[in-house]
């Protein structure tokens, strides 16, 4: 079955990527914290190690990217941490011996960022917490969770705090009319009002949502694509990337894979056949049917426990790398 790009944007690239904030100035919706992250950096003392908490889709991993290079951490001398697959304090070791050395390039300066730093054992908190009591002049940590409550108030305490919030519906949806505009969509206000309302105040499942139901030509259409429930998080964000682009981002499918390690493969299928089946009963167009319907073909096979997420990488992978 011949492949199809679905719902083409102008360069490529997924929403989600193309209008993720690259400096203070474009993030929305978090005025107080952008203000007071602007001014510890701008006007000292600058801290050493930063937390930033909130619900998933919010922000943390691009605000924390952004304060990195505030930081004159240049990309290369960035390092990211999954805390879900990296939990042992000898990972936590292994990474504090390798922040000895200076970074490369114009800055010296070094930023960990850890991702979900809430999953790290008592053994790496114990071992973190010591270089956040005597951080290296060159090295900055920033800690991400989406559960504050599990990191101990030792760490807590020794880090500067943002809570990022969700965003309103009014927020969202001026945000989805700014992209539509500068992207050349013609959509009904009553479909942006429902991508904004399916997205529950995060801008990054909002444009996911932007790029699934910006040709359609229905509120009715587009609320059917929108209609499965969000509580699958990252898998259901990947899909509707997925679905909406005709492409799929490779790092992504492995992070959302790794957070979803302990999780039956079968019942990650089910959800992933069941919403492309949700999305194909509303494709009349035969172009995007077809490229759906290649998609589902991909995760058709039943899974077996013992196989892990064997299945589901290789379903991934033909739609990530497909034969040239």
């Amino acid at each position: 079955m011949a492949r199809v790009q679905i719902q083409e944007i102008s360069d490529g690239l997924p929403l989600t990527l193309k209008y993720r904030p690259q400096s203070l100035a474009e993030v929305r919706g978090q005025d107080a914290v952008v203000r007071s992250i602007k001014s510890v950096i701008e006007k000292g003392p600058t801290p050493h190690a930063y937390l930033l908490t909130g619900p998933a889709g919010t922000g943390k991993t691009t605000l924390g990217r952004i304060i990195a290079r505030m930081l004159n951490c240049g990309d290369g001398n960035v390092l990211e941490i999954d805390a879900a697959t990296n939990t042992g304090i000898d990972n936590m070791r292994e990474v504090q011996s390798s922040l000895k050395y200076k970074g490369f390039g114009d800055s010296p300066n070094r930023a960990v960022l850890v991702d979900e730093c809430h999953q790290l054992s008592k053994g790496a908190f114990d071992s973190l917490l010591k270089v956040l009591e005597e951080p290296p002049a060159h090295v900055y940590f920033v800690l991400l969770t989406t559960n504050p409550g599990k990191v101990p108030p030792t760490i807590a305490s020794r880090c500067a705090t943002y809570n990022l919030r969700e965003l309103s519906n009014g927020e969202i949806w001026d945000m989805l009319e700014d992209v539509a505009k500068r992207e050349g969509f013609d959509v009904d206000e009553q479909i942006l009002g429902a991508a904004a309302k399916a997205s529950n105040g995060s801008p990054r499942a909002a444009l996911s949502a932007l790029q699934l139901v910006h040709d359609c030509r229905s509120v009715k259409e587009a609320q059917a694509l929108l209609s499965q429930p969000l509580e699958d998080g990252e898998l259901i964000d990947i899909m509707r990337e997925m679905v909406g682009s005709g492409r799929v981002s490779w790092p992504r499918v492995l992070d959302v894979l790794k957070a979803n390690k302990d999780t039956d493969p079968e019942g990650l299928r089910l959800t992933i056949v069941n919403y492309l089946a949700a999305v194909l009963m509303s494709a009349t167009q035969e172009k995007r049917a077809v490229g759906l319907l290649d998609m589902l073909n991909q995760f058709m096979r039943p899974l077996n426990r013992s196989e892990k997420m064997a299945g589901l990488l290789l379903a991934f992978g033909n739609i990530a790398f497909p034969p040239k």
